[in-house]
């Protein structure tokens, strides 16, 4: 992991959010956002149900992109079939499938 990804990640660990951590590294918003859902699918500790939060996934959500992630092969092919939805909450449910981890979102 790159030494921006560990700093979003130490940053994000100590109650920071995305527009604090982005501001801190001098990135977007989203890549702060990416360099988290990244830690995790790299196997990081972090604290899911606040990314989630953040990144306003819900259960239902959550559960709907895991379905168009089964079918589909390319991120772009659920972003078209899913266009209310930002690349990051994508990328945050292909995280949880890549590590086979069940998630408990509100």
């Amino acid at each position: 992991m790159s030494n921006n990804k560990l700093r979003a990640l130490d940053a994000f660990s100590k109650g920071k959010d995305f527009h604090e951590i982005s501001r801190e590294l001098r990135v977007q918003r989203a890549t702060a956002e990416v360099y988290s859902i990244d830690a995790f699918a790299a196997g990081k500790d972090i604290d899911t149900d606040r990314l989630a939060e953040l990144l306003e996934i819900t259960e239902e959500l959550f559960s709907q992109l895991q379905q168009l992630l089964s079918l589909k092969d390319r991120l772009n092919e659920v972003k078209e079939a899913f266009p209310e939805v930002s690349y990051n909450q994508i990328r945050f449910v292909l995280a949880f499938m890549i590590r086979d981890v069940v998630i408990h979102v509100k």
